[in-house]
């Protein structure tokens, strides 16, 4: 057993070169590439987290504005709404009021026509009445006559 660990003893102390060098490559190739390339992978890091989140920051005052363009958009739309209602309002009472005015127009219109027409018909028979007598006097003397003659 001796001997083995000899035989180990003195492959560590050939390979102890090998070891510092291996050791000084490691050291190396972290301080020029691996420090370098985590560093490089931070900054990258660091850079698609602030675009994303400022992405993030975006969308939401996009969305913001999308939702307060919508309730404007729905406020206007109430508000043509609410104008078109009290238009038509104004329409309709003033279509009434016109409806009313022809109405009493028309109304007015009958009721002269009437009292024109009753004081025709009055007239008329008036001048009838006076016919009657006066044709009625013409027979009878018309009779009187042939009956003297």
């Amino acid at each position: 057993m001796e001997a083995t660990l000899h035989a180990l003893a003195g492959l560590l102390l050939k390979s102890t070169g090998t070891i510092i060098l291996l050791i000084a490559v490691y050291i190396y190739l972290r301080i020029t590439f691996f420090s370098p390339l985590d560093r490089i992978l931070a900054q990258r890091k660091e850079m698609t987290s602030g675009a994303r989140a400022a992405a993030e920051a975006g969308l939401k005052r996009a969305e913001d504005r999308a939702a307060l363009y919508e309730a404007k958009i729905h406020e206007a739309r109430a508000k043509v709404l609410t104008e078109q209602e009290e238009q038509r309002r104004r329409w309709l009472a003033d279509q009434a009021t016109q409806i009313q005015a022809a109405r009493a127009k028309a109304e007015d219109l009958v009721r002269r026509n009437r009292e024109e027409i009753l004081e025709e018909a009055k007239k008329a028979e008036w001048d009838l009445a006076r016919e009657s007598e006066t044709l009625a006097d013409q027979i009878s003397r018309t009779i009187l006559q042939r009956g003297l003659s």
